[in-house]
């Protein structure tokens, strides 16, 4: 699961802020796995879901809906916690358009 947030800039109309919830799904293919690092130690994934989008702006208060695509890998440090860059698509159907939204990340992560 994931929660989102981001600045919404529409062209002439200021700003607002936009909220995303996404349920991922995730495909993984861990590489370089050993005694130490079971479950691999690199591990490329991609991941994908429909998602409930608000925004809240001073000229537009909606909920829509919309699709997450992201690809990106995780680098073991310890077993337990990762780090790794990602990049993430959305395209969000605002009425009767579609905006379609990009962003890099970076994370931190602990394996339970």
């Amino acid at each position: 699961m994931d929660f989102t947030w981001n600045q919404f800039k529409p062209k002439n109309l200021g700003s607002g802020d936009q909220f995303a919830l996404s349920l991922l799904a995730r495909l993984q293919y861990p590489l370089m796995g050993d005694d130490t690092f079971t479950s691999g130690r690199f591990v490329p994934f991609l991941m994908f879901s429909p998602a409930i989008v608000w925004t809240d702006h001073s000229a537009d208060n909606r909920t829509e809906f919309g699709v997450v695509a992201e690809a990106g890998f995780e680098y073991f440090v310890i077993p337990k916690l990762s780090i790794g860059p990602s990049f993430r698509y959305r395209h969000v159907w605002l009425g009767s358009q579609g905006q379609d939204q990009y962003m890099a990340l970076g994370r931190l992560a602990y394996h339970f």
